[in-house]
């Protein structure tokens, strides 16, 4: 190769082979043909598109909501399930991990589309806010926090303080 990828990003699975998706014996194929192509030392992302909305899948797990995506779910390291609410605006997308394999289970984050950039942006609530601005500086104080989330446009100078104290421990 004239490059060497960290990633290599593959949209969509289903355009890159002919085989039934829903045949096991189609993940080990095309795993062993992306590993001959880009050799063994890069990360491979597959994006693979779910089935249309209808009254079941709805229901379904997340990693069953696409055609044969339980066998390369199995396969896989990790599983990024990205999901958009419908009639929000700006759009909210939900980023979920059905499926992560060195690490314990991640949390879901509630993201909105910045539409300039086409960027997720997570929205992060005033109390987790508080709390990452602590871990950044434990040396804070609650006027410190309380200040930094006014600042940030998250929460009004009472309501700051509350949340603050509940940061450091304290009732508000």
């Amino acid at each position: 190769m004239a490059f060497e990828p960290d990633l290599i990003i593959i949209d969509t699975l289903r355009k890159i082979h002919r085989l039934d998706e829903n045949d096991n014996q189609t993940v080990a194929i095309i795993q062993a043909a992306l590993s001959n192509i880009f050799g063994g030392q890069v990360a491979i992302a597959l994006i693979h598109h779910e089935r249309k909305d209808n009254e079941h899948s709805n229901y379904s797990p997340l990693e069953e909501r696409a055609s044969g995506a339980g066998a390369w779910m199995d396969s896989g390291e990790f599983g990024i399930h990205i999901s958009k609410q419908k009639k929000k605006t700006p759009p909210e997308v939900v980023v979920r991990f059905p499926r992560v394999r060195h690490c314990a289970d991640q949390d879901q984050i509630l993201t909105h589309m910045d539409i300039s950039s086409m960027t997720l942006v997570p929205q992060v609530s005033a109390l987790e806010r508080g709390k990452q601005i602590l871990h950044q500086n434990p040396t804070y104080s609650i006027g410190d926090i309380a200040h930094k989330l006014e600042e940030e446009g998250y929460v009004k100078s009472s309501q700051a303080y509350k949340i603050a104290s509940v940061v450091c421990g304290r009732q508000p």
